[in-house]
C-alpha cells in the first residue's frame, strides 16, 4: 500500500494526487469495492463517478467533464490526517481550534436536521476547497478538491 494517509489541501492525499486518470489510481489503490454513478442536477448532464473503498474509509469522485480525472477525495477513518492533524472523530469546537493556525479562510457553516432527527453541520472552506461534516457535533468526514488557479 502506498503512502495515503496525509490530507494535503488543494493537491491530494499522499501518493493520491488530484488530475490523476483512473488507471493512475487503480494502480495505487487496486479496483474498488463500489462504484456509484450520478448526474448533477446543477450541470448539464456532468456524469460523476464515485469508488468506495471501504477499509480505507476513502471515497474518490471523477467526473466527465474534466475528463475522467480525480477531483473530489472524501475520507472518514480517524487513520487521516489533515495537514499532520488527526481531527476525526473529535467535537465541531476541538476541530476549530486545532485549524485555526492553518488560516484557510472564510467558514461557511449550514446546520442540518436529517430524517431520523440527527444533528449534522457541513463547514466549508470555499478559498481551499475544503469542506468538514459533522455529525451529532463529531468531525465523520473531511471532504476536499484541487484548489484551481483562477489565473491559468
Amino acid at each position: 500500500m502506498q503512502n495515503i494517509q496525509n490530507i494535503i489541501i488543494g493537491q491530494g492525499l499522499g501518493d493520491l494526487r488530484f488530475g490523476m486518470s483512473m488507471d493512475e489510481v487503480k494502480g495505487i489503490l487496486g479496483d474498488p469495492d463500489e462504484i456509484e454513478k450520478y448526474t448533477d442536477d446543477d450541470e448539464d448532464d456532468n456524469l460523476t463517478e464515485t469508488w468506495h473503498y471501504d477499509e480505507q474509509e476513502l471515497s474518490l469522485s471523477f467526473d466527465e467533464m474534466t475528463g475522467w480525472i480525480l477531483v473530489t477525495i472524501a475520507v472518514s477513518s480517524v487513520d487521516y490526517a489533515f495537514e499532520g492533524l488527526k481531527l476525526i472523530g473529535l467535537s465541531f469546537d476541538s476541530v476549530m481550534q486545532k485549524i485555526k493556525k492553518l488560516e484557510l479562510g472564510d467558514m461557511e457553516s449550514e446546520d442540518i436536521t436529517d430524517d431520523d432527527g440527527m444533528q449534522q453541520k457541513l463547514v466549508s472552506f470555499d478559498d481551499v476547497a475544503v469542506s468538514f461534516w459533522f455529525e451529532e457535533d463529531l468531525l465523520s468526514e473531511i471532504i476536499w478538491a484541487p484548489v484551481w488557479d483562477d489565473e491559468a
